[in-house]
């Protein structure tokens, strides 16, 4: 939180998130995309095909974490969103807002402290 993740946070706290030439997709957005629709999404924002779509969407289905295709290697717990509710006990909790303040808040992850 001090290091590399506090480095992380600051830099999402200071990106320009209405680039119009950046596609922003949120870890919690994909999770939840059992459609793929936000995927497919992401295609079109690279410019493929129209007609390539179905099969890149395939494709990137079959290897998600998210649909048990991919080996968690120890990078991802699971396919869960809001993990921070869960893993942060009340110390933890009390480091990350004296460290970042109202981070979680301004980037859209939660309303309040409450969490």
């Amino acid at each position: 939180m001090r290091h590399e993740g506090g480095r992380t946070i600051r830099e999402m706290l200071s990106w320009t998130y209405s680039n119009p030439l950046i596609f922003e997709a949120k870890y919690e957005d994909l999770i939840g995309d059992d459609g793929m629709e936000r995927m497919a999404k992401t295609f079109a924002f690279l410019c493929y095909p129209q007609d390539a779509l179905p099969e890149l969407v395939a494709i990137a289905r079959s290897v998600s974490i998210f649909h048990g295709g991919a080996d968690c290697l120890g990078h991802v717990r699971d396919g869960s969103a809001k993990q921070w509710v869960q893993v942060f006990d009340e110390r933890l909790k009390a480091l990350f807002i004296d460290c970042f303040d109202d981070a979680l808040i301004r980037l859209g992850y939660e309303v309040n402290h409450a969490w």
